[in-house]
């Protein structure tokens, strides 16, 4: 080191006593204090009692210390050294101490901290704690030598710890003053000298005007200004006495701020602690909180903030601000936002001051404290001042305390606020609720119902309320049982969740009722029981009735497939009994055929019917006036129904317009009509009528197949036996049926319903056992003009001829069968097995071939439609005829097509092949 001469001295080592548990830590710490020329004496020692026994051997310039070790840690080692050597700097090291720790540590005693992993700060916080620590023993001794030469005038006027000072009666000069009144107002002695009492004094007109009694009296307070200008509330009490020949006063002075404010702080904090008291809202609380801050502080902006602390999330309450030197509240957003850096450091760690600095000067002071209920933060305080140093402090400790005041009050606010909209919450679900809930006690009372409750059971609330809830019910329920059962499940807390109970009502209604039960309290009352009511009563009837619909399609699918294969066998069988009674054969052999014949005929007829079932059949849907369909048929109805069945047809007055099959539609009117027959064996009435309607929303409610829209219904009622109702669901069930053996084939309903579904309708029964059955058809109304519903001539002869055909038919017996009746009939024929096969022939002789009669589904990866789709492609006039056992869906939904034309239904008689092909023949190309 350099001295005062500019000579170099040589400075002796710093002793180092080094707390370190690890051996290389310790080394690391003496590589780094000589790696910067820092002259050390380093004795490492690694426990307590080393530690200990080296403290008391020796003096030490300054102890190095870790921040935890096995049987010891820094803190207790730093306490020990503050005992004994109250300014001995300590250094603690860590690698994990954090800010927590470190201000702990700091609090404690400890000089600085070092991170292990900033161990390079080491030697220049080393030098600086032993500079400081020397720095601060010289002028511990210089203070103490300057109060033992002092400490008689300190005893007399300058040690007094208040401001004292001599002035002037006369001219109110100020003649000496002491260090305390120095220290207090901030001037220097010479300051004070050349000044006045009045210049201490804040302007107040009124006690100037009274000046000469006020300086007679005792312990008079006036509000002075310290240099700084502060103002400040100051008590004086003065005697009179001689000063270097002056008349003069000695005054005693006593800072009297700090006790004002507590009374105005007192003041304010038990007004506002009696507003708390009264408010009902939040809202009205933070208003009268913003009035005790303004007493407190006199802000230029105020907020108050709700916390939620498991979210981390502030929604604004109030905002004040001013302008033009008026209040003006500011509007906040009502949603939750997350909290900011800033008021989380603030709920972390208490109250915080912070200076605003614009272009680096201070503008604006603010002050931010929690708003804590007990340990838990419920909000969050904003004061600021446009002004730069406006608080201190003190004020953020005062503002802490009006936040700490205003917790419980503003928590209570808020409780009471919750409680009353979770009762208005409870009372609006009650009211307008669409389930019925009902209150019940221990004893099975109607404490209370709901609307939507007494809706439900038919019952008003005063003929609920104060009775079992069995009064609800049925007496064919056991009431007796039900609350039996009632008190057993209360006792044991037994709740009910969403279960369905089947129930009748007192009125005699079957309903089906989901019922969810749990139990509240209300105010320390004894618990009730809550049960929530929905009628799910419809709802299951929807699902029964899709359930049947969906078991009706499935049926459908197994009968079409079916029919299919019985369709082809059918064909083969058809023609060659049609062949034999078309020979030459005796009597008997003749008989025997048509016999066959028949039989295959009323076979073909069954799966005609199943394949309308399972919706697979051929249909050639135009727009259709229902008025003049069923007008058509009354005649044959008439004769069906016969003398002792009265037939009434009720027309719609405006046309019923629908797109369907003219044959499907008196299909659907025979079979009803035949099963009304049936069921009036001793006559009655049988009313057929036709209506638009409009389906609504409640109806598809009700029907699960119905959907909203314009329709056309088909109303089809009889005065019959009617349904049993278990017999109901089964109505359309193929080959279900309750005639007796021989009389029916159960295909009659199933062929309605695979109708009506084919046509994209629904349909909807009525029976009631011994007044009859109505059936209610629903068709989708269509806005095209009615067609003519007539026939087409089915009295076509079919002519041989001589052209040539190529039958594709995977099927050898109806291939030949097919084969052999186009032979007869003149014509050529080539025959292939699929449609590879069909390829080959086309290739050779497309020239010849005039048309194509084939099977749809076929073996060998080409089927029916695309072999016809690749010929046309070669010979667009060629005249093609389609034939399956399949419906026409198997041709594609896009494929257009002529029942009567090009598309022959299995199974066919030979005559029916005959005139087909020859019809096709003889139109125009198709387009």
């Amino acid at each position: 080191m350099e001295n005062l001469n500019g000579s170099l001295t040589v400075s002796p080592p710093l002793r180092i006593l080094h707390l370190e548990d690890n051996p290389a830590d310790a080394l690391l710490v003496r590589d780094q204090l000589a790696s910067e020329a820092v002259a050390a004496e380093v004795r490492h020692v690694s426990g307590r009692a080393d530690f200990l026994q080296a403290l008391g051997e020796g003096h030490w310039d300054l102890i190095l210390a870790d921040y935890r070790l096995p049987d010891y840690n820094g803190l207790e080692a730093l306490k020990v050294v503050r005992q004994q050597h109250s300014n001995l700097p300590f250094i603690l090291i860590s690698a994990t101490l954090g800010d927590a720790a470190a201000v702990e540590s700091l609090k404690a005693g400890a000089t600085d901290y070092i991170l292990k992993q900033q161990r390079e700060r080491l030697p220049v916080a080393v030098q600086r704690a032993v500079m400081e620590a020397r720095e601060r023993a010289r002028r511990e001794a210089a203070e103490e030598d300057l109060r033992r030469s002092e400490q008689q005038y300190r005893l007399l006027f300058q040690g007094n710890p208040h401001p004292m000072r001599v002035f002037d009666l006369e001219s109110l000069a100020i003649l000496e003053v002491n260090e305390a009144a120095a220290q207090h107002y901030g001037y220097i002695r010479e300051e004070f000298l050349r000044m006045t009492l009045t210049d201490l004094r804040v302007s107040e007109p009124q006690r100037e005007a009274n000046l000469p009694m006020d300086l007679k009296a005792q312990g008079l307070v006036w509000r002075h200004r310290r240099k700084c200008g502060d103002e400040m509330d100051m008590e004086l009490i003065w005697s009179p006495l001689t000063f270097h020949g002056k008349m003069a006063a000695l005054a005693l002075a006593t800072d009297v701020t700090a006790r004002r404010r507590e009374i105005q702080q007192n003041a304010v904090f038990a007004r506002l602690s009696h507003n708390l008291s009264a408010v009902t809202t939040a809202s009205e609380a933070a208003r009268f909180i913003s009035a005790a801050a303004e007493a407190l502080f006199h802000w230029d902006d105020f907020a108050l903030d709700l916390y939620a602390a498991d979210r981390h999330e502030v929604v604004g309450l109030l905002k004040l601000t001013t302008r033009e030197g008026q209040r003006v509240e500011v509007p906040v957003p009502r949603v939750p936002q997350a909290a900011n850096a800033l008021v989380r450091r603030v709920v972390l760690r208490g109250a915080e001051l912070v200076a605003t600095a614009t272009a680096g000067d201070p503008t604006d002071t603010t002050m931010l404290a929690p708003v804590r209920n007990g340990d838990r933060v419920i909000g969050v305080l904003l004061i600021q001042r446009r002004l730069p140093h406006s608080y201190g402090p003190r004020d953020v400790q005062n503002l802490q305390t009006l936040a700490e005041q205003c917790g419980g009050g503003l928590q209570r606010v808020q409780v009471e606020e919750a409680l009353r909209n979770s009762e208005t919450l409870f009372r609006s679900v009650w009211e307008n609720s669409v389930d019925g809930m009902r209150l019940t006690d221990e004893n099975g009372l109607v404490v209370a119902a709901n609307q939507a409750f007494c809706r439900l059971v038919g019952l008003a609330p005063n003929q609920l309320e104060g009775q079992p809830f069995t009064v609800a019910y049925s007496a064919k329920q056991d009431p007796d049982e039900m609350l039996r059962r009632h008190c057993h499940r209360f006792r044991q807390g037994i709740i009910r969740e969403k279960q369905e109970h089947h129930r009748i009502l007192h009125d005699h209604r079957a309903v089906i009722l989901e019922i969810t039960d749990s139990y509240v309290e209300s105010g320390g009352k004894p618990h009730l029981l809550l049960s929530l009511f929905r009628d799910a009563t419809s709802h299951r009837r929807l699902e029964e009735q899709l359930r049947q619909s969906q078991k009706l399609e499935a049926i459908g699918q197994l009968a079409g497939g079916i029919a299919h294969d019985f369709n082809n066998i059918l064909t083969i069988i058809l023609g060659h009994a049609t062949l034999l009674t078309m020979a030459k054969l005796d009597a008997k052999s003749l008989v025997s055929a048509q016999q066959i014949k028949q039989a295959s005929e009323r076979a073909a007829g069954l799966t005609r019917q199943l394949l309308a079932f399972g919706r697979k059949q051929i249909y050639n849907p135009r727009p259709l006036d229902l008025n003049r369909v069923v007008g058509k048929l009354t005649d044959l109805l008439a004769r069906l129904l016969g003398e002792d069945i009265a037939l009434q047809i009720n027309f719609s007055s405006q046309p019923v317009v629908i797109s369907a099959d003219v044959s499907m539609m008196e299909q659907i009117l025979l079979n009803l009509s035949v099963n009304s027959r049936d069921a009036m064996p001793r006559g009655g009435q049988l009313t057929i009528r036709m209506s638009p309607c409009h389906v609504d929303e409640a109806h598809t409610s009700r029907v699960a197949e119905a959907r909203v829209g314009r329709f056309i219904r088909l109303s089809h009622s009889d005065t019959g036996e009617g349904i049993p109702p278990e017999n109901l669901a089964r109505i359309f069930e193929p080959f279900f049926t309750t005639k007796e053996l021989g009389k029916g084939t159960g295909l009659g309903l199933a062929t309605v319903f695979g109708i009506v579904k084919q046509h994209e309708g629904w349909v909807e029964v009525e029976s009631e056992l011994g007044k009859g059955t109505t059936f209610h058809i629903y068709f989708a109304a269509s806005n095209e003009a009615a067609m003519d519903p007539e026939h087409s001539d089915t009295q076509f002869h079919a002519r041989k001829g001589t052209e040539t055909i190529l039958v594709v038919e995977d099927e050898r017996d109806l291939r030949e069968i097919v084969t052999r009746t186009l032979n007869l009939n003149g014509y050529r024929v080539f025959q292939a097995v699929d449609g590879r096969d069909a390829l080959q022939i086309w290739t050779e002789h497309q020239h010849q071939i005039d048309l194509l009669f084939t099977d749809i589904v076929m073996p060998g990866g080409l089927n029916g439609r695309e072999l016809a789709e690749r010929f046309l492609a070669d010979k667009p006039g060629l005249k093609v005829i389609f034939s399956s056992g399949y419906g026409a869906d198997t041709l594609g939904k896009n494929f257009k097509l002529d029942p009567k034309l090009n598309f022959l239904q299995k199974p066919y008689l030979p005559q029916t092949l005959s005139r087909v092909i020859r019809h096709c023949l003889d139109e125009e190309s198709l387009t």
